[in-house]
């Protein structure tokens, strides 16, 4: 057993004495790195660890399709000419030595550590010497590359992964609407998800809706920084769409949910939709009935004084039209926002309100003092001892 031991040192000293000659013989020209580097048990013999082996274990056919594959391994690792290697004169340089633009774009973002002082570096996001060329990071367009982003960013932020029915699952990448150094919180307004930068953001998919909301009055509210009734800006996409809970506007129920959505800064108009037909009709499940959208738009809103408003007096015959085919003048003259305590808008909507609920509320009365006067009757028969018979007029014993 000890001859056993012993020649199976020697054999891995000479082996290691072979590659050694070997490394120093080829110094910096590659190959010859990975020809310790490749052995994961020949690592694991040098190092403390099996994890750590496996950390400096380096496939040449992984390091080949990476970003830096063109690159020897003394471009970023100085120093390791010899084997064994060297404990002074080694180093490893910077991802800042060669991407300045996107370490200065890191500084200023929430990954830096600015805030909590836990800093993810390069490596982290990217990989080591799998690094994904850079032009399919950024635009994640291929689905290897989208899913290792996404995995990437869910490593950490487990509870933000996009739940099943969110559009951009298994579509979009993080990076795409959180920026790829530079994120920042989304209220922050240097923020690619801040209101105001939601436009551009948004807008690199869906350019067309981009266009129409920066026209209308929630998008040009936003990019003024006016304010309307109670202080409130104008709605940006998420405000409308949600962001992680995003649902699909394909779904069905999709239509009458966003009303919801509206609500939160229409209070009033939301009410009197609900009072309509058409807001009835959603309520209980309809998914033909009008709803905000299908009337005012949805990323082209305008007020109805404006000529091109969806809702203007001389475009309401061709709106109610997409669903209404017989729709004429006189059939646009119903108000589809009937409010009963508005009496110069609806005289007779309010007239009638006021005297059915007048004319409920005096029945109740009279019946309620009816029969309560008729209770005290009873009781007081009782005490007397005179009874209440049946139909025939007879006193019940």
């Amino acid at each position: 057993m000890s001859w056993a031991r012993g020649n199976r040192r020697r054999r891995v000293l000479l082996m290691a004495l072979g590659l050694g000659l070997s490394a120093t013989a080829v110094s910096a020209q590659e190959p010859g790195c990975e020809r310790c580097h490749e052995e994961l048990e020949l690592l694991r013999q040098h190092v403390p660890s099996l994890a750590m082996a496996r950390a400096l274990l380096v496939r040449s056919d992984t390091l080949a399709a990476s970003a830096h594959g063109v690159m020897t391994c003394a471009a970023c690792h100085t120093g390791y000419r010899s084997f064994p290697h060297p404990q002074a004169g080694t180093s490893t340089a910077s991802c800042a030595s060669c991407h300045g633009a996107a370490d200065t774009a890191w500084q200023g973002g929430v990954h830096a550590g600015a805030a909590d002082g836990q800093s993810v570096a390069c490596a982290a996001c990217h990989g080591v010497h799998d690094v994904a060329p850079a032009a399919a990071v950024a635009a994640a367009s291929t689905d290897p590359a989208r899913d290792v982003v996404v995995a990437r960013c869910v490593a950490c932020h487990s509870t933000d992964d996009l739940p099943e029915g969110n559009p951009h699952r298994g579509q979009v990448a993080c990076t795409a609407c959180h920026s790829h150094h530079a994120t920042r919180p989304p209220m922050e307004p240097s923020s690619q998800l801040a209101p105001a930068a939601q436009a551009a953001t948004c807008g690199a998919c869906h350019a067309e809706q981009a266009l129409l909301w920066s026209a209308d009055v929630h998008g040009s509210g936003v990019l003024s920084g006016t304010r309307g009734p109670g202080g409130r800006r104008g709605a940006a996409c998420t405000d409308c769409h949600g962001a992680h809970d995003m649902a699909d506007p394909g779904e069905r129920g999709y239509a009458a949910a966003t009303v919801d959505e509206c609500a939160a800064c229409h209070e009033h108009g939301a009410r009197t939709y609900y009072d309509s037909y058409h807001g009835k009709a959603a309520r209980l499940g309809s998914a033909v009935a009008a709803t905000c959208a299908q009337c005012h738009g949805a990323h082209g809103i305008l007020p109805a004084a404006e000529p091109a408003s969806t809702v203007a007096a001389a475009n309401l015959v061709e709106t109610c039209g997409a669903c209404h085919e017989n729709a004429r003048p006189a059939f646009v003259l119903y108000d589809t926002h009937p409010d009963p305590f508005n009496r110069d808008r609806n005289p007779y909507i309010h007239g009638a309100f006021w005297f059915m609920n007048s004319l409920l509320v005096f029945v109740l009365a009279v019946f309620g003092a009816h029969t309560l006067l008729w209770w005290i009757r009873i009781e007081l028969d009782k005490r007397r001892g005179v009874g209440h018979g049946g139909h025939g007029g007879e006193a019940a014993p």
